[in-house]
């Protein structure tokens, strides 16, 4: 389906209920998903992000299996409703979705342009007498402008926080980034890493370890700039509380994905019971959880 303003067009699928494209008059923002560099465009995850570890996690003592970043991705949402500029989906448990992941649950997903944004609500309701534990995740990939595969640079990064009076914000000057096994699974290693004029360039050595985990840090919008350091790009979400951030590129791609998540991949060697994971979230009978992160298009 397609929505449409004066400033932009979006594409929504139901499969997965992804952004296909984000389109101005002059640039396409969204990755369109040559899998010569990675098949998708900007995933939903849930309810894991990540990796459990061994494809395998526990929960009340019984063992089940999960992909790579939970089964939402890759299932049929319904259109609940469309109008000119927004569309609202649903997934719903189902007996195939107890299998996996045993607990009832109602995930929404309204997106709504608005000018050159185009702002995502999740609402995640639990319907049932008991709690239920679950992670969840945004992975869109923005397209690099003017590419050049043989630059040593591809663009900038720049991340954002809120300064304590919560009315200003400012870039960071250097970030932490946990280290993670070539499986995907979480080291307790850190790395500090310093951003000369608040800015982090794209480069080939940036990713050679895999994704950019960063934890805790309070970052509440990132900016993707151009060679020429300027803005291409802007994704930033309500909550500057989000517990981790992931940033990531494979090897020589066009594009660069910015990632909020509620939750991560497993540490290395966790064998506890889901509850016990590192950021999970716990979602009380008959209540909703809620998020809304915006893609502010800047070019």
């Amino acid at each position: 389906m397609t929505l449409s303003n004066q400033y932009l067009s979006a594409v929504i699928s139901t499969h997965g209920a992804e952004v296909t494209s984000l389109r101005s008059k002059h640039h396409e923002y969204i990755w369109q998903a040559d899998p010569t560099f990675w098949g998708r465009h900007a995933p939903l995850l849930f309810p894991i992000v990540g990796k459990v570890y061994n494809g395998t996690y526990r929960v009340d003592g019984h063992k089940y299996e999960l992909p790579q970043h939970g089964f939402a991705r890759d299932s049929e949402f319904e259109l609940v409703s469309q109008g000119a500029d927004y569309a609202e989906l649903r997934l719903q448990h189902n007996a195939k979705t107890l299998t996996s992941y045993p607990y009832p649950f109602v995930l929404t997903i309204r997106y709504q342009l608005y000018g050159n944004q185009l702002l995502t609500d999740w609402q995640l309701f639990n319907p049932s007498n008991k709690p239920i534990f679950f992670q969840i995740g945004a992975h869109p990939a923005f397209n690099l402008p003017q590419f050049d595969p043989s630059s040593p640079t591809h663009g900038y990064l720049e991340y954002y926080y809120l300064t304590d009076d919560e009315d200003l914000d400012a870039p960071f000057t250097h970030i932490t980034i946990n280290r993670i096994t070539p499986d995907g699974y979480v080291l307790p290693e850190q790395l500090s890493v310093d951003l000369p004029d608040g800015q982090q360039p794209i480069t080939e050595s940036l990713f050679k370890d895999g994704a950019l985990i960063i934890e805790q840090q309070r970052v509440y919008s990132v900016v993707i700039l151009d060679q020429h350091k300027q803005p291409v790009v802007e994704m930033s979400w309500e909550d500057a509380d989000i517990p981790v951030l992931g940033i990531w590129r494979p090897y020589g791609a066009p594009f660069c994905c910015i990632e909020p998540w509620y939750g991560r991949a497993d540490s290395l060697g966790f064998a506890g019971d889901i509850s016990q994971r590192q950021y999970i979230q716990c979602l009380q009978p008959n209540q909703t959880f809620r998020h809304r992160h915006t893609i502010i298009c800047r070019r």
